[in-house]
């Protein structure tokens, strides 16, 4: 069959030609290989929350909307929610779910530090569907003691022990019963759960805690305290149904606005529906229950892929058309003997599918080898994920045949087309060999690429420094933060006196809130001014906290175990319109009636920054918290001396403390860099693809100098024989490949000034966007086109003499 014969005849081209094609191949097979990579993690990310049955019905509730002069865009709704939302027809199921901090959980078997505990409805795995291994999630709930608990969560605390009926205890008070232990939640799930309480044990503790408020809160549209997830029956418009359920409730919301705020402030609050897929990805809501990404990374490196795709064939594309005199000769003596030019495009394209087959295995062994490499570029493991095996072969292997029908396709139509005459008539024109802007517009394409995807990678680097050295009102460096202090109980003082006493520590504080975590957020009133409502994070402090970060009180002073007494920082000052203390006050209600509660403002303090620069600083309060309050954390502060003896001592000092626990504490600076692991991770990506395509583009331009010296020669021979100057031969020669290379070069300025300034504005805080980024990325691709130049013409030169003139 003639298959056999195109077949045969491109595995004698590809032996015929080793060092060529193990070129062709090489280039190949990296390019399949790295988009295989980058596929695989942009369907990883597409993939999050659709593990669970009828993901696509799924829906969380978010609020959106303003309290007085603050957009509110939060993933938490008001208890009120779920009891009217869950009347409608529509719904099938519905859940509330609030999460908590790491709590120790013992069995009679052992003991550990959970931190993914939830309280949830009963109703909960009617939403959230999970295998479970032993027990049922109907008989979970049936009661306030009976608890489900991850497979992984009955290992660490049962080991080999049959967990069902079994007692645990948590923070060694609350003792529950095991009824149901279900499949691990994949990692790909925006929020994870190892231990699901019975949601009625918070109601109980938020009565305790608000007193007779708690009816009050629980009836009202603005307390914003828990995360609502719904599912939807077949058929049911998640839209429509928000619409009318916001329809429905608008009076009774319209009431308490006017009871609670400024009718002219224009306050309104609505209700969403957002699906549960979109979560991850697509989520910018605040007090988010897990983590979540910017698409934005993903849709960039789905574009990469495709570019790398599209890089890997132009390549083949050049090299192949580099060797274009051996190939016409080939060409010509195939239509001498009677083939059909049809025949030959067939012919060239079958040898350019089947170096795309081979570079394909190539590439996938390729994939196998360098998984750990790429797990820790990605910071994925690669090695443990079963999404690799969901991907569907049949695409890739259709994706294969497209990348060698399209690389071969080019090649076989010039080589088919041109008559043997085109060899001996020399073509000495940028314009007059078939083909060449074509072949032109695959470099310009390549450069634009690499220059695009080099500013890019430039600029990631300059805000992760611009971040890191950005002042943050106070001083990171030198500061350890110790956690589960609150497992000290009364031991805690005589910890910080023994922790002072090691040599080099300064300064030692507690911490009632951990840098990067969420806090309580409450509306108060100017006491000269109670029409407006402002809404301030507040924080608990202890009254050396300040001294420890070394940070700046502008005014004032702290009052140390006056809870009355509060300071704010310049954000919430520069609101209220305060710029000295005069004697102003805030107030708010009671929580347990309609007194007025005031706090005097003592003190303003230059912003602090403890969170992560993605979020827009808030308006905060500091209260002040008496000295047997037990902290959540412990903040140590050293001079400049070796960290790891500092972190020795501490550890030394923690374990004689007896608590139990197991220490956990390090710097702040590396907490601090953690918020941005996704920045770095990102950063990382974008540079390693960003060398990747400078090689290829730098492959893509020496085929195409390589061809048009080639093609050239005896016109560069006698210019240079007629006297004219070096550089007029060269310009000459290669204007239009210059051409192309800078208009590459010019009209990436624009695109990656644009795409820079998307990703920074990610940030509340970034960098001066100028152009140094394009500066560098522009001159070291032209350079690297020039010198290919150089090179070129040099060794042409070398080979020049009258015998081959």
């Amino acid at each position: 069959m003639r298959i056999w014969s195109y077949i045969n005849t491109s595995f004698r081209t590809l032996f015929l030609h080793r060092g060529f094609s193990l070129l062709i191949l090489f280039g190949l097979s990296v390019g399949i290989a790295m988009s295989i990579f980058v596929l695989e993690y942009v369907y990883y990310q597409f993939s999050y929350d659709k593990h669970y049955r009828d993901s696509d019905n799924i829906y969380r509730v978010v609020s959106k909307g303003k309290l007085e002069n603050e957009y509110v865009d939060v993933a938490l709704t008001p208890m009120v929610l779920a009891s009217e939302l869950q009347k409608y027809p529509g719904v099938s199921a519905l859940t509330r779910i609030i999460d908590t901090s790491e709590k120790p959980v013992q069995s009679d078997y052992s003991k550990a530090y959970e931190s993914d505990i939830i309280f949830a409805d009963s109703s909960f795995f009617s939403v959230f569907f999970r295998p479970f291994v032993l027990g049922d999630a109907k008989d979970c709930f049936s009661d306030s003691t009976g608890i489900a608990i991850s497979r992984s969560a009955a290992s660490r605390l049962f080991a080999n022990h049959n967990p069902i009926g079994e007692i645990i205890r948590i923070n060694e008070t609350d003792t529950f019963v095991v009824r149901g232990v279900y499949q691990d939640v994949p990692d790909n799930s925006h929020f994870k759960y190892d231990i699901v309480l019975p949601y009625r044990i918070v109601e109980k503790q938020l009565k305790e805690h608000y007193g007779q408020s708690y009816q009050e809160i629980e009836e009202s549209w603005f307390s914003l305290i828990t995360y609502v997830y719904v599912k939807t029956k077949p058929g049911t418009e998640a839209d429509l149904l928000a619409d009318r359920f916001n329809s429905e409730i608008q009076t009774e919301m319209e009431e308490q606005r006017d009871e609670l705020f400024d009718p002219l402030s224009q306050t309104y609050l609505n209700y969403h529906f957002q699906k549960l897929e979109d979560i991850y990805l697509f989520s910018n809501c605040d007090f988010e229950i897990g983590e979540t990404t910017s698409p934005l990374y993903v849709y960039i490196f789905l574009g990469i892929a495709f570019f790398i795709l599209l890089v890997t064939a132009f390549n083949f594309m050049n090299l192949t058309t580099s060797r274009a005199l051996d190939r016409v000769r080939e060409a010509g003596v195939r239509r001498i003997f009677g083939a059909r030019r049809g025949s030959l495009v067939a012919r060239f394209i079958s040898e350019s599918v089947l170096f795309s087959f081979i570079a394909l295995f190539l590439g996938l062994v390729l994939v196998e080898l360098l998984l750990p490499y790429f797990s820790d570029l990605f910071r994925m493991d690669f090695l443990d994920q079963n999404y690799r095996e969901q991907i569907n072969m049949s695409w890739v292997l259709v994706g294969t045949l497209l990348v060698g029908v399209l690389s071969g396709l080019y090649p076989a139509l010039v080589f088919s087309g041109i008559r043997p005459v085109h060899l001996y008539t020399g073509q000495n024109t940028f314009s007059s060999y078939p083909g060449i802007w074509f072949r032109g517009a695959l470099v310009f394409i390549q450069v634009f690429v690499a220059v695009v995807l080099c500013a890019v990678a430039i600029g990631m680097w300059r805000q992760m420094n611009f971040v890191k050295n950005y002042d943050l009102g106070f001083d990171p460096q030198n500061l350890v933060l110790i956690e589960r202090a609150r497992y000290l109980g009364e031991d805690v003082d005589s910890v910080i006196s023994e922790l002072s006493k090691i040599d080099g520590v300064s300064h030692v504080s507690k911490m009632y809130s951990n840098p990067g975590e969420p806090v309580s957020i409450m509306s108060f009133n100017l006491a000269e001014d109670s029409t407006r409502t402002y809404f301030l994070s507040v924080f608990y402090v202890d009254c050396t906290v300040f001294e420890t970060l070394q940070a700046k009180i502008k005014s004032g002073k702290v009052h140390c175990n006056d809870t009355s007494r509060i300071l704010i920082n310049e954000e919430a000052a520069s609101m209220m319109n305060i710029s000295k203390l005069d004697g102003q006050k805030l107030q708010t209600m009671a929580s347990g009636g309609g007194d007025i509660k005031e706090y005097p403002i003592t003190g303003i303090i230059e912003n602090v920054y403890m969170g992560s620069l993605k979020n827009t600083l808030r308006p905060a309060m500091f209260v002040p918290v008496q000295s047997h309050e037990i902290p959540r954390s412990l903040l140590v502060r050293y001079s400049d001396i070796d960290y790891s003896s500092v972190y020795r001592r501490i550890k030394e000092v923690w374990d004689r403390s007896g608590t139990g626990a197991p220490f956990l504490g390090g710097l702040i600076a590396e907490r601090l860099d953690n918020f941005y692991r996704e920045d770095y991770r990102y950063s990382s990506l974008a540079t390693a693809f960003a060398v990747l395509v400078v090689i290829m583009a730098s492959l893509g331009m020496t085929g195409l100098v390589s061809f048009l010296i080639a093609t050239r020669r005896h016109g560069f021979f006698l210019r240079k024989l007629t006297g004219f100057p070096d550089f007029h031969i060269i310009l000459s020669l290669f204007r239009g490949y210059l051409r192309f290379v800078l208009a590459g070069v010019v009209l990436a300025l624009p695109v990656s000034q644009i795409l820079l300034n998307i990703w920074l504005e990610t940030f509340s805080v970034h960098y001066y966007s100028d152009y140094l980024c394009f500066v560098v990325s522009a001159v070291l691709l032209t350079g690297i086109a020039a010198g290919i130049v150089y090179y070129g013409v040099r060794k042409l030169r070398k080979q020049m003499s009258l015998h081959q003139f």
